[in-house]
């Protein structure tokens, strides 16, 4: 079945049934003109990513599923760098009159994994038609502290959460192959490569997990997510506490799956971030 044959009533619909369940926080949910929370006797973050078909992502090589817990998962790490605890979600979604209604499922699947796995809820939003699929949302936290990008002081360390490097590499492997891999399913799958090398480089891209950032706020002065790349994100960081950078390149870390592919295809190049 196709959206446009099931509407966008039904549609809603199909979402209030399934995510109508709600925290204490939530006074009033889907349904309504708007969603009503009670606010916590903290700072409340607010952040909010596009996702744009032909822009942000290619569904040659994504499926809906791994859409789906993306599209949460880079919101949820902008809450993250800012040291709050993400709570609610508001997700905007339009697509094609052809798109169907198996694809809007597992998307929604893809969405539901990620909510739970950061503990959130789904207060509301809106779904429409376009051209192309065109994805939005809005994720809100909160945090009794929290840390900009302008608490960096001379003398600071640099310190990264993870390896760098992966999801580009994961996005150079899924350019060249140009097909769906379902990493969710948890599977050892056929590919031209090693899957224990090239499986955890293609999830970096496909559907990263945001890293929660409680257990060192306290020792941080300042803090970004660095999604757009180590150097891009780094230079903003500076920017806004007005200071300078020391980045030693042999310092950076990487994972062993993409030192392995990069001894492998010593003739490609693959950029950090």
């Amino acid at each position: 079945m196709k959206l446009s044959d099931a509407g966008e009533l039904s549609l809603l619909e199909i979402l209030r049934k399934r995510f109508g369940k709600r925290s204490h926080s939530i006074v009033l949910g889907i349904g309504d003109d708007a969603a009503v929370i009670r606010p916590q006797n903290s700072h409340m973050l607010l952040t909010t990513d596009m996702m744009v078909e032909g822009v942000h992502f290619d569904l040659s090589w994504t499926t809906p599923f791994q859409l789906g817990f993306k599209l949460v998962s880079v919101n949820v790490s902008d809450i993250y760098a800012m040291g709050g605890k993400p709570k609610f979600l508001l997700l905007n979604f339009s697509a094609s009159k052809d798109t169907t209604l198996e694809f809007f499922s597992k998307f929604f699947d893809g969405i539901e994994t990620a909510m739970k796995r950061y503990g959130i809820s789904l207060i509301g939003g809106d779904i429409s038609a376009s051209e192309k699929i065109v994805l939005s949302a809005t994720v809100t936290g909160y945090a009794k502290k929290f840390l900009a990008r302008r608490g960096a002081r001379a003398g600071d360390r640099i310190y990264v959460t993870g390896h760098t490097g992966d999801a580009a590499c994961g996005l150079a492997l899924m350019k060249g192959l140009r097909r769906k891999i379902a990493i969710e399913q948890g599977k050892k799958q056929k590919f031209p490569l090693p899957w224990e090398i090239v499986s955890p480089l293609i999830e970096r891209h496909l559907m990263p997990v945001a890293r929660d950032s409680q257990g060192f706020i306290k020792a941080a002065t300042s803090m970004i997510d660095i999604s757009d790349g180590l150097m891009i994100d780094i230079s903003r960081l500076c920017r806004e506490s007005k200071v300078g950078a020391l980045v030693y390149a042999d310092k950076i870390p990487l994972s062993n799956e993409l030192q392995l592919y990069r001894r492998s295809h010593k003739d490609r190049y693959i950029p950090y971030g």
